[in-house]
């Protein structure tokens, strides 16, 4: 089966495929956890600062469309990439949305991406999210027993990197 590339798809077909690959990576009823766009945002700079890649103001965290596009791109590779999500995303990739298929509108490129990438780490790690007294809180868990202990720091690196920071310093062995 031969997948389109991310980079000759319409914005939209790729923000479409992005949905895609969301709804397959958690068909087995899995839940985002994070509740809107904001949260989303926190638990990523709050995963950022865990692993020691960098501080990050989730508000900086997929500022505007352009930078959702680009990150939208950079996920949809990555994914055809990762042993864990490849099969899935070469399935989407192979029948990407047509034209005629499009309603999701450029607006909403913020959500998807943010979705996409929770999505994502989840394969990766568990986020655990408390909500008490209207302060959230994070906790990020290995997926794999036998998971390196440098997997978060693996992670957040190639989550940095997705939102278009310069590579940091490899984590410490």
């Amino acid at each position: 089966m031969t997948s389109t590339a991310p980079d000759s798809l319409p914005d939209r077909a790729v923000l479409l495929a992005l949905q895609d690959l969301t709804t397959e990576l958690t068909a087995d009823g899995g839940d985002l956890g994070a509740q809107s766009e904001n949260e989303a945002r926190l638990a990523i700079a709050a995963l950022l600062t865990a692993a020691g890649a960098r501080e990050i103001d989730p508000a900086e965290v997929l500022p505007d469309d352009a930078a959702a596009m680009m990150a939208a791109r950079r996920l949809l590779r990555l994914s055809t990439e990762d042993p864990d999500t490849a099969r899935v995303a070469d399935d989407v990739l192979s029948h990407p949305p047509g034209d005629d298929q499009m309603s999701l509108e450029l607006a909403v490129a913020g959500a998807v991406v943010l979705g996409a990438l929770i999505g994502w780490l989840q394969t990766k790690v568990h986020i655990r999210i408390t909500r008490v007294d209207g302060k959230t809180e994070f906790e990020f868990e290995a997926r794999k027993a036998a998971a390196s202990p440098r997997l978060l720091q693996t992670v957040a690196s190639t989550v940095s990197e997705l939102l278009g920071a310069p590579p940091g310093p490899p984590p410490p062995a």
